[in-house]
């Protein structure tokens, strides 16, 4: 793997500027199709070429002054035109200040790009023989430095190609990965969609017509008012090597004016780039058009158009999008129909990818204690039944009360990861898309207290790019205030917890719990409120 080094002092780079291209005004979308020079008709901006050398005067590089300087390459192959970015050269493209973007609107950049071997010449650490390549960003291509970037790193033969996202302070920020087995000399198609402003800040992804989303949401990787401001005309540090230092912010395709170019062993060819600002709201209409022709055939170029047309609003799409999901669970079933052989997203057909897509969305966005109630006639999802298991319909919903213990209190002088709170079973199954009800009948005030459903909490698709399950299917809900029902539901079914924060000391809790499946559970003396007996637990397993 690429070795990651917060705040280190980087190897600072000459660069020359190769060519130079203006022209009058921008426009709110720029868009570059690299047909053969920089003079392509549609450029809409400035764009400048330029060549990484190395300082003579730094002892730990050798010296490129000689180094021939020359255009990038401009190639057609196949049909295709596009310019050719050896391992030394990038391009910069206009600031953000003057594409006149704002982050407080959805943006999107699109690129298609391939990547092939290069020779670094000497550039290449014997003791480390990772290679990899900066396709696009907004800097030199580390974890916590400010905006983001998307790189392809090279591991025993195999290459990946993945994300950073960070604010330039320190914090930890992203690593997300896009996608596993990235080949040479093929083309690849990357839309990045920004949606850097309200409650639940992302960046949606869709490679090769595969979406996934990364959500900017933990304030100890990312404080996102300065990725927002950063995106929105801002500048760099003042600490900046290269000419950098407090100028604005805008991307780079292939490379950065500083940082280490150990390894940098890959050529990058681009064919487009695009940058353009979504337009406010969705069109409803079109999105229905897409879903009613989809359930005879969908094309990718569709699916494509509805992932960038699609703003999160889901009434007016409801009935239209229920009808795709239950023709398509009626036709195909499961989307993971083994639970052991993991599945590339990119691989899908276009219509199971759209099927994924709106189950995950609907996981997401409708299971949650605000938009519950959207939820009563959706289908129940077909892979709910390979994991985490079914339910028979004849099983028994039943209302009981469960004692809970309250008590819970860290060492100090001892820490272990994810401390903070504890899970307390309850033995008790909720079945896929049912609404379960819970009650406080004490009045207790439970701070903090909340109830999960799953015990796969781990979003698959933060650090793997194939998968045997969707990626998130566990989720959790705040248990309301004294006197107030809390009502839970998850589309994947899953065993109900209780999750109390550290410093809780209520002692025994009582709740109540209605609609929930009891499941065959043994536990030794001592563990409050659950079945201690052998033969009960034999006769619930039979």
């Amino acid at each position: 793997m690429r070795n990651i080094v917060v705040n280190a002092v980087f190897k600072p780079l000459i660069f020359w500027a190769l060519a130079v291209l203006s022209v009058e005004s921008l426009a709110a979308e720029i868009k570059y199709e690299f047909s053969g020079n920089l003079s392509d008709s549609l450029l809409q901006s400035t764009i400048t070429s330029y060549i990484a050398v190395m300082d003579p005067e730094d002892p730990g590089g050798g010296s490129y002054e000689n180094m021939t300087t020359a255009s990038p390459q401009f190639a057609s192959e196949d049909g295709v035109d596009f310019v050719n970015l050896a391992w030394d050269h990038y391009l910069r493209l206009p600031t953000f200040a003057e594409q006149g973007l704002n982050a407080s609107n959805t943006f999107q950049v699109d690129v298609r790009f391939r990547i092939n071997e290069d020779n670094p010449h000497k550039y290449i650490d014997s003791n480390n023989p990772d290679v990899w390549r900066n396709i696009l960003g907004t800097n030199e291509g580390q974890r916590n430095a400010m905006g983001f970037t998307i790189y392809s790193e090279k591991n025993d033969g195999e290459s990946r190609l993945s994300m950073f996202v960070g604010d330039g302070s320190g914090r930890e920020g992203y690593m997300y990965a896009i996608a596993d087995s990235i080949q040479e000399n093929h083309w690849y198609d990357l839309t990045l969609i920004f949606k850097l402003y309200g409650d639940n800040p992302s960046i949606d992804i869709v490679f090769n017509g595969a979406p996934s989303r990364l959500t900017l949401t933990e304030s100890d990787r990312v404080d996102n008012e300065k990725l927002n401001a950063f995106f929105s005309g801002g500048k760099y540090s003042e600490h900046h090597s290269s000419g950098l230092s407090d100028s604005p912010a805008g991307l780079f395709i292939g490379g950065f004016p500083y940082g280490d170019p150990i390894n940098q062993g890959m050529s990058l060819s681009i064919d487009k780039f695009e940058i353009q600002t979504v337009k406010a709201g969705q069109d409803s209409a079109k999105l229905n058009q897409i879903l009613e022709s989809a359930t005879n055939d969908v094309s990718t170029t569709l699916i494509q158009e509805f992932f960038q047309t699609f703003s999160d609003d889901w009434g007016p799409i409801e009935v239209n999008a229920k009808n795709y999901l239950i023709q398509y669970f009626e036709n195909k079933g499961a989307i993971f129909p083994t639970g052991e052989l993991k599945l590339s997203v990119a691989d899908f057909s276009p219509a199971t990818v759209l099927a994924y897509y709106l189950q995950q969305w609907i996981f997401d966005n409708l299971y949650t204690a605000a938009n519950l109630s959207k939820t009563a006639d959706l289908p129940i999802f077909p892979d709910a039944a390979v994991y985490p298991g079914p339910v028979s319909e004849n099983a028994p919903r039943i209302t009981k009360g469960i004692i809970i213990n309250g008590n819970y209190q860290t060492d100090p002088g001892y820490m272990l990861n994810g401390q903070e709170t504890v899970l307390r079973p309850t033995g008790l199954y909720v079945p896929a898309g049912e609404i379960i009800t819970i009650s406080n009948p004490g009045n207790l005030s439970l701070k903090d207290w909340k109830v999960r459903i799953g015990i796969s909490f781990f979003d698959l698709e933060g650090g793997y790019a194939v998968y045997n399950r969707f990626p998130r299917i566990g989720n959790s809900f705040v248990i309301q205030g004294q006197g107030q029902e809390t009502q839970i539901a998850n589309p994947f079914g899953g065993g109900l917890y209780i999750e109390i924060p550290d410093g809780s000391s209520l002692g025994e809790v009582m709740l109540n719990v209605q609609g929930a499946v009891e499941m065959p559970t043994y536990a030794l003396a001592g563990h409050t409120g659950l079945n201690q007996s052998v033969s009960k637990f034999l006769a619930d397993v039979d």
